[in-house]
């Protein structure tokens, strides 16, 4: 399968620079098992750490699009990448921590809460 994986939100002026509570706890043993029997392009910004082999950060919409066309499905946290996912019609695993996925996800996803 070909995955797009974004385990890290996006830090905004609210959180001063600091790592979002949304982030996935384990980001690099998960992408690691992925990896494993999949290809995985991860999808981030600039202060995200690189988990993966393949690295894309700060794309523009139009080629994250592109490479949800490109991909079997996503996994990623509540953050952008699943309502672009939705928007596409494609079906992606959300991993939820503080979010609520009932108020925050699409019921077409995985939504996975905790």
């Amino acid at each position: 399968m070909k995955l797009l994986f974004a385990p890290f939100a996006a830090r905004g002026p609210s959180l001063g620079g600091k790592p979002s509570p949304k982030d996935y706890p384990n980001p690099k043993e998960l992408c690691e098992l992925l990896e494993k029997d999949h290809e995985v392009i991860q999808l981030g910004g600039n202060d995200d750490v690189q988990v993966a082999k393949d690295v894309r950060r700060n794309l523009p919409h139009e080629q994250v699009c592109e490479l949800i066309k490109w991909s079997d499905t996503g996994v990623c946290v509540d953050s952008y990448l699943q309502h672009a996912f939705w928007e596409r019609r494609k079906k992606a695993i959300v991993l939820f921590g503080i979010s609520d996925p009932i108020i925050f996800g699409h019921p077409e996803n995985v939504n996975l809460l905790r």
